[in-house]
C-alpha cells in the first residue's frame, strides 16, 4: 500500500475496508493463502476482480472472554448481518497481560471462528496516542515503539499467509490529542509506519496493511 501524507490515506483505506463501495459483492474467505492484493485503490482477488469489504467492529478478546462472551456466537451473528470481515482490537495493555503465546491462542480461537463462519479477520493494534513520545491517551493503549514492532513482528510471522488474517491495521490512532501528547507531524509519522511496514513485510511477504495518519 502506498503512503501519501495526511488523513485521507487513512480514511480511504478504513473507507474501503468497510464497505465505501456498494457495487461489488461481498466476498468470501479465499480457498488459498492470501488471493488478496490491492491494485490502484481498490483490493483485488486473485483473478483482479474488485472485492469490498463490510465490516464490524468487536471489543477486545481478552475483554469479552473475561466476560464470557468470547465464542462463535459473535461470528456468527456478525456473519447474518451481512458483514464479511471482522476487525479484532488487541489492546497493549491486553497483550502484556496474556504474554504473546496467550495472546495468540486467544486470536487463533477466533480466527477458527472466522474461517468456519466465512468471514475475513483485520487484526488491529488498538492504541491511540503518540507513538514519538510514547504518551499515550489511557493507560490501556500505554505502549512503546519496542513493543508496537515486535508485536508486528510476531503477529505477521504467526499469521503469514494466512487465508483468513487478510489485513493489519498497524496502529489505531496517531494522534497528538491537541497537543498533550507532544508533537506528532507527518514527516515524524512516516518513517515509524515504514518501519512497521517493512517489519511486517519481512515477516509476511503478501500481507495488506492498513495505515493511520496523525489525527
Amino acid at each position: 500500500m502506498t503512503l501519501v501524507p495526511g488523513k485521507a490515506t487513512a480514511l480511504a483505506a478504513l473507507l474501503t475496508a468497510f464497505g465505501a463501495s456498494a457495487q461489488a459483492p461481498a466476498a468470501e474467505p479465499a480457498k488459498r493463502p492470501r488471493a488478496i492484493r490491492v491494485q490502484g485503490n481498490q483490493f483485488v482477488d486473485a483473478a483482479g476482480k474488485p472485492l469490498v469489504f463490510r465490516g464490524v467492529a468487536i471489543s477486545d478478546p481478552d475483554k469479552l472472554a473475561k466476560a464470557g462472551q468470547w465464542n462463535r456466537r459473535i461470528f456468527e451473528e456478525i456473519k447474518a448481518w451481512g458483514a464479511n470481515i471482522v476487525r479484532v482490537p488487541v489492546h497493549p495493555v491486553a497483550w502484556r497481560a496474556r504474554g504473546a503465546e496467550g495472546y495468540l491462542a486467544l486470536l487463533d480461537q477466533g480466527v477458527e471462528w472466522a474461517r468456519d463462519t466465512g468471514l475475513y479477520v483485520m487484526v488491529d493494534w488498538h492504541v491511540i496516542g503518540n507513538l514519538r513520545t510514547e504518551l499515550m491517551q489511557a493507560p490501556m493503549y500505554d505502549t512503546t515503539r519496542k513493543e508496537t514492532f515486535e508485536f508486528w513482528r510476531q503477529v505477521a510471522r504467526h499469521y503469514r499467509d494466512h487465508p483468513v488474517v487478510v489485513l493489519y491495521e498497524l496502529f489505531n490512532e496517531p494522534t497528538e490529542y491537541q497537543g498533550q501528547l507532544g508533537r506528532l507531524t507527518w514527516a515524524q509519522w512516516k518513517p515509524m509506519l515504514e518501519e512497521m511496514i517493512g517489519i511486517v513485510r519481512a515477516n509476511d511477504p503478501s500481507s495488506v496493511v492498513v495505515v493511520a495518519g496523525p489525527d
